[in-house]
């Protein structure tokens, strides 16, 4: 049987995840937020990338569609990744992504938790499981199984991106990769030789910046969400 190949990563801030099916190139991207669902006159389609799905029994909404119309909407606020609400973004991709039976997975992680521990964690959680989930919107439904799961440093894979897959050999690389709460900085040798002393976490994020701005606005009396 054929098997798919996702690369997922599920942040605190967005979920992204991209695959290839033959020639076709997919992939998506979504707030990290979960939240209860119910069936109405939903006005879909002021939602972009969002999802109403259907998943071991219960509804939940996902993306901007939880954020604003969900009663208790749920973020992806925690570093984990085998809490309910990561599974259920996972779960979220497999219906969006998934279009064979069997799909090996790539999560990524940052780099403080790019350890054995937080591999077992996820490979214990996900790996040889099959899971059901039902589209509300379009009422269709898909038997995933998660067949392999392995993890990767999600700097690492945002330079091989920005290099366009094509390994720097002559001289050394590095790149910063500014997520919503954490920034994450790789850097490699020449010949591509990761470099652990040079590369970690901080953090600091999208979110911080934000904060910044929403305190010197509210010295001048100005009150705002941003």
């Amino acid at each position: 049987m054929d098997i798919q190949y996702i690369g997922i990563d599920i942040g605190r801030g967005y979920t992204k995840a991209y695959t290839e099916i033959g020639k076709e190139k997919l992939s998506l991207m979504y707030k990290s937020v979960i939240g209860d669902a119910r069936e109405n006159k939903i006005e879909y389609g002021y939602y972009d990338n969002s999802s109403h799905i259907e998943y071991e029994g219960r509804q939940y909404f996902i993306g901007l569609l939880a954020e604003q119309e969900s009663y208790s909407p749920i973020r992806n606020s925690a570093d984990s990744k085998v809490s309910k609400t990561v599974e259920i973004l996972l779960v979220s991709v497999l219906e969006r992504l998934a279009h064979k039976e069997k799909v090996n997975i790539m999560l990524g992680v940052p780099y403080k938790n790019f350890t054995q521990q937080t591999l077992k964690e996820i490979k214990n959680k996900y790996e040889d499981k099959v899971y059901e989930v039902k589209n509300k919107i379009n009422g269709s439904f898909k038997r995933v199984k998660i067949n392999k799961i392995g993890i990767f440093r999600e700097a690492d894979s945002a330079l091989i991106y920005a290099l366009d897959g094509k390994c720097n050999s002559d001289r050394p690389v590095g790149l910063i990769n500014i997520g919503f709460r954490t920034l994450e900085f790789t850097y490699f040798d020449k010949n591509f030789r990761y470099n652990d002393s040079l590369s970690g976490t901080l953090e600091y994020g999208n979110s911080t910046i934000l904060k910044i701005i929403s305190d010197r606005l509210m010295t001048q009396g100005i009150v705002k969400t941003i």
